[in-house]
């Protein structure tokens, strides 16, 4: 196995050289194989937003744009208006920021279940400020008809396809890759609207979203 530098473990890194869950990638896979009309859709960074077995296994409904995000959004759009339900993926700051006319005007105005799905959130990266996300939460939330989920760890991975395909019009979904194999790898579910009780206690309530 060759030694990984921390830039690959953390952004860029196939998973196939590391005994990493692939929760996301895997979960999508298998919504699709139940319903055909999932389509994934990604901006040339396959291996990073796990889309790489969705590439593989069902090729012809998998669609890489190339460094063209607006572009994508407005083919999602298109395809969510003919009876798809498409997935958009990219790092969270391209598909946020660089994006926002197209996904006002061709996803959120017109409420199509376009699936907007971005890695890399926050400060979570080491390629630099153009790449660190820290905005687009603050973005998606004037987004009307916007849902936005934020996972807090990979276990909830799963959950994250399920309530995009639940909610009925566009969604975001601002994901982080596990570097380690947590501990406890066991899938949980969520609600909308819903937060999980970490710890119970009388005197403060702290309350935090994602990772």
């Amino acid at each position: 196995m060759s030694t990984l530098t921390q830039l690959e473990a953390a952004d860029f890194i196939n998973r196939s050289f590391k005994l990493l869950p692939i929760a996301y990638g895997d979960a999508l896979v298998e919504a699709a194989q139940a319903d055909p009309r999932i389509v994934a859709l990604c901006a040339d960074l396959v291996p990073p937003t796990e889309t790489d077995r969705f590439r593989d296994e069902l090729p012809d409904r998998f669609h890489n744009v190339g460094i063209a995000e607006a572009n994508m959004i407005g083919m999602a759009g298109g395809m969510a208006r003919s009876g798809e339900i498409p997935f958009s993926h990219s790092f969270c700051a391209f598909i946020t920021k660089r994006v926002l006319d197209q996904i006002t005007m061709q996803a959120a105005y017109p409420n199509l279940p376009v699936k907007i799905v971005g890695f890399l959130p926050g400060v979570a990266t080491l390629l630099g400020v153009s790449r660190q996300a820290i905005e687009d939460v603050a973005i998606m939330r004037a987004v009307p008809n916007m849902a936005i989920f934020e996972p807090s760890g990979p276990e909830y991975h799963a959950a994250m396809v399920k309530l995009a395909l639940d909610w009925d019009g566009p969604a975001y979904l601002r994901m982080k890759r596990p570097e380690t194999t947590p501990p406890d790898f066991t899938p949980q579910t969520l609600e909308v609207g819903k937060g999980v009780i970490r710890r119970e206690g009388g005197d403060i309530t702290i309350i935090s979203a994602g990772l």
